[in-house]
């Protein structure tokens, strides 16, 4: 006589076979008695030719921006990612902000070459760089320092405390926004 444990066991093992085989896309029936005379439960079989697929993992720019880091004499700073809009298939996302202070200080000499670059293959059609004074982030002057449609790299505002903001247009009218806090002396 079986044990109550050991017919539970086997009813958990049977329901597992069953719907392992049952979800099988050429899916057999299976027996639920045994065979007279037999002590041993029957063994389902799995489809060996059934795959499962992981997905992979989507880049960076199926869900919004790239990061983008600040190179100044082979230091990377990653900016502060402000404004953006992004669409991937007929998906539209996006985020508003002020101008951010930004990520840093970032200590530069005035004038010195500034260069922006993308954590990714990502393309940019176009870019606009600026800065503002940091005290003022939200009345103060905007200086351009630089604008193009190649790489990022232009020369840093005059000596003061400024808020860096890069603006980096992308294919499909995708855009971002990114900030560094600089001090120019």
């Amino acid at each position: 006589m079986r044990t109550g444990a050991a017919r539970q066991h086997r009813f958990g093992l049977l329901a597992a076979a069953l719907l392992l085989v049952g979800c099988s896309p050429a899916a057999q029936p299976v027996s639920s008695t045994f065979p007279a005379g037999s002590s041993t439960q029957p063994q389902p079989t799995i489809d060996a030719s059934i795959v499962i697929a992981s997905p992979q993992t989507p880049s960076v720019e199926a869900f919004g921006p790239p990061a983008a880091d600040l190179v100044v004499g082979g230091t990377r700073t990653t900016g502060s990612l402000g404004s953006w809009t992004w669409t991937a298939g007929n998906q539209t996302s996006g985020d508003t902000t002020p101008w951010l202070r930004g990520t840093g200080p970032v200590v530069v000499k005035p004038g010195a070459p500034l260069e922006v670059t993308l954590s990714s293959a990502a393309a940019a059609t176009g870019w606009t760089a600026a800065a503002r004074p940091a005290a003022e982030l939200e009345a103060g002057q905007t200086v351009a320092v630089g604008e193009g449609s190649g790489a990022i790299r232009f020369n840093a505002p005059g000596s003061g405390s400024w808020s860096l903001a890069v603006t980096v247009r992308f294919p499909g009218g995708n855009d971002a926004t990114y900030y560094w806090r600089l001090e120019t002396r």
